[in-house]
């Protein structure tokens, strides 16, 4: 195993070396990362390199030059950001920093869109968000309750829209049946897109759990998925967006006892005003999944819809500023479609205050004091320090309190699956901490950081499948992304996450909770009308229970532009068809996939 990780970090690293040998015979290019504006942090606009926080930024052309065609796909980009894009899409999400062991609940990290969190039921389906749509992306490793409330307990990721979109038709076709078309319409000031994609056979052969007797199973069958999209802006105070995705599957898994046939739906109302410092944003969202297991005829079904409101207001006192504000969020959670079981209604209300201190150094300072309904007060505080060594570099200090509240299958239970619900669960809350280190080149940028989080009331799955809380998840561990402009036709990263993720139990004491080390790295190379990308995701020293102790996904695409309004681009997914099993989602990755997509602009 240690030989497997130390080739494994070789291969990552050795990309970093080749990156300094091209520059020598290149023509540097004098723009970089760190002078991208962020907003997720601390809801003020801010340069990176002065957020006191593990952020990272993705422009429009950041998007384009890796060939992706969804969020979910561009996510395998980002450092410490595990995708769990499986054959289960029940199980899809993001998480940072080893918080998504296999028996919890695929809970998401907080997926917001123009700063309003999408999640509903722990996850949110950012596949269903066109690239083409969007201006940036943020992301935000580590815990945001303060400013966001629930879910911000691993990491944000904050997309933010564009008012227009390009004129867009586009299909594709590849492998196992894959299928896709789509098409993207700016209707004066209404944006109007739709994506299509169906595939007859996504999943590899296996084997289930850890069992010394093998039962063969088979992961994934035909899948397929709906996706609309609309964006108004009619002026620069208001802003709608809707989205609806449609998806389901033949199968997601196979074996001996038959199989599960998911159906699912999600839809989601935006609807945001801001005139000057104030915001006012409401929401309502939707999601229902039905799940039937052809031989037992159980049936699970989980509903949830959501609706709310959050007003925050920006002051500016001589040199501080103070964003204050307030929220309502009302989740109503069942089995039984239109009979609700539980009604959770949350209200809170935070501030953050935002000052310098000397001509250095700043200091952020807040609080959020929520109160949800048959859970009880909770209050989350936060302090930041940002030191700028120069205009180029800085060292900051985050610590913060963030929680999560439990999901409706934590609460009720999936008969599908056989867990066993428990509506006496307690929300997880913990505290976070960082220190880390930014400093910005002509052509290249570093971020390290070392983080603790330390989290009590962890919600798992026991023995008898039954959610309980237990007594505590640790994890503490070091962050580092290096990324470099070689010339002006290639560009390359390299990022790296060691921790030691563990939980306590009654039963089992202190265990291993997930994965120990993640490897990121991606090239990307583009010139006149050819572009190219090949990013790679490393998992090692998984815990001691999982089948597989490292995995493995490569991932390839490229791209010719005939002329300004059409072009092509080849793709290949799972380039070394690994059927290698990820700890924290405990299902596989989909077999090698191969296709190619003809895009029109007009």
């Amino acid at each position: 195993m240690k030989k497997k990780l130390i080739l494994s970090t070789g291969i990552l690293f050795s990309m970093l070396v080749a990156g300094n040998c091209y520059a020598a015979a290149g023509d540097i290019q004098g723009e970089f990362k760190l002078d991208e504006m962020v907003v997720t942090a601390s809801r003020i606009e801010k340069k990176d390199i002065d957020v006191p926080a593990m952020t990272q930024v993705y422009n429009e052309k950041d998007i384009e030059r890796t060939g992706a065609t969804n969020v979910m796909d561009f996510m395998y980009n980002v450092l410490g950001a595990e995708v769990l894009d499986t054959t289960a899409p029940a199980k899809n999400g993001v998480h940072f920093r080893g918080t998504g062991s296999s028996s919890r609940m695929r809970t998401s990290a907080l997926i917001m869109l123009n700063g309003i969190p999408i999640n509903i039921q722990g996850r949110a389906d950012i596949s269903a968000i066109p690239v083409t749509a969007i201006k940036r992306i943020e992301v935000l490793n580590g815990g945001g309750s303060v400013l966001y409330g629930t879910d911000a307990l691993d990491g944000m990721v904050n997309i933010i829209l564009k008012d227009t979109v390009k004129n867009r038709l586009y299909g594709g076709f590849g492998t196992h049946g894959y299928r896709e078309g789509g098409i993207a319409i700016q209707a004066d000031k209404l944006s109007l897109a739709y994506d299509g994609r169906k595939i007859s056979e996504r999943g590899h052969d296996g084997i289930l759990g850890n069992s010394n007797v093998p039962t063969k199973v088979r992961y994934g069958g035909k899948y397929d998925s709906s996706n609309y999209f609309a964006h108004l802006v009619p002026d620069e105070h208001l802003d709608v967006v809707y989205m609806q995705r449609d998806y389901s599957n033949d199968y997601f898994y196979r074996g001996p006892s038959g199989y599960n046939d998911p159906d699912a739906e999600s839809r989601l109302l935006n609807v945001k005003y801001k005139n000057k410092n104030l915001n006012v944003s409401t929401y309502w969202k939707d999601y229902e999944l039905s799940i039937v297991n052809d031989k037992t005829g159980l049936t699970t079904d989980n509903w949830s819809k959501v609706y709310g409101i959050d007003i925050n207001n920006k002051f500016d006192i001589r040199k501080a500023s103070i964003i204050v504000g307030g929220n309502f969020d009302s989740e109503r959670m069942a089995q039984t479609k239109g009979t609700y079981r539980r009604t959770q209604d949350t209200t809170a209300i935070y501030m953050l205050l935002d000052a310098p201190v000397s001509e250095k150094t700043s200091v952020s300072v807040g609080g959020r004091h929520v109160y949800i309904s048959d859970l009880g007060n909770k209050f989350c505080p936060q302090f930041n320090v940002l030191h700028k060594l120069d205009e180029n570099s800085s060292l900051f200090l985050n610590v913060n309190k963030a929680f999560r509240t439990p999901l409706a299958e934590e609460l009720f239970g999936n008969a599908g699956h056989g867990y066993t619900g428990n509506l006496a669960l307690r929300p997880e809350e913990g505290w976070l901490s960082e220190i880390g280190w930014k400093k910005q080149f002509d052509d290249k940028s570093v971020k390290i950081a070392v983080f603790n989080m330390d989290i009590k009331n962890r919600i798992s799955k026991d023995a008898t499948k039954t959610f309980v809380n237990n007594d505590k998840f640790k994890n503490t561990g070091v962050e580092a992304l290096y990324e470099q402009n070689i010339d002006s036709k290639w560009k390359y990263n390299v990022g790296m996450t060691y921790s030691n993720p563990k939980e306590k139990s009654a039963a089992k004491g202190w265990t291993q909770a997930d994965y120990k080390f993640m490897g990121t790295a991606g090239i990307h190379y583009q010139l006149d009308k050819y572009n190219a990308s090949l990013n790679v995701q490393y998992y090692g020293l998984q815990t001691p229970s999982s089948k597989d102790k490292d995995a493995v996904n490569f991932n390839f695409n490229m791209g010719y532009k005939f002329d300004k309004n059409s072009s092509v681009i080849f793709r290949v997914k799972n380039i070394a068809d690994s059927d290698k099993s990820f700890e924290s989602c405990g299902s596989q990755l989909p077999k090698r996939a191969v296709s190619l997509t003809y895009y029109l602009d007009f």
